[in-house]
């Protein structure tokens, strides 16, 4: 969806963990990182993904505050080990 949809679905659910697509309509994902960044705890705190195409969307989705970051296609083997390491760097914050 949209990365406006993203930040408002995550304070109405229960959620683990978030995988972030860069490119989006609306805001992309480097914003929506930011966004849900800024939320009150506990939800600032959840692990983000940041997912994309393109290997040079890592920096910045890391500084905006991503815990990992896969380039697509994603394996499952990647994704295990992305979630992790955002697992364990969010729980290293807290």
């Amino acid at each position: 969806g949209r990365g406006e949809d993203a930040v408002a679905r995550l304070s109405q659910g229960s959620f683990d963990a978030v995988l972030m697509d860069m490119v989006l309509p609306g805001i992309d994902g480097i914003e929506a990182i930011r966004r849900i960044r800024h939320l009150p705890a506990p939800l600032a705190q959840i692990p983000i993904i940041g997912v994309s195409g393109r290997g040079e969307d890592e920096a910045a989705s890391r500084e905006a505050g991503a815990d990992a970051f896969l380039i697509k296609p994603v394996s499952p083997r990647a994704l295990a080990t992305a979630l992790l390491e955002a697992t364990r760097r969010a729980a290293a914050a807290t």
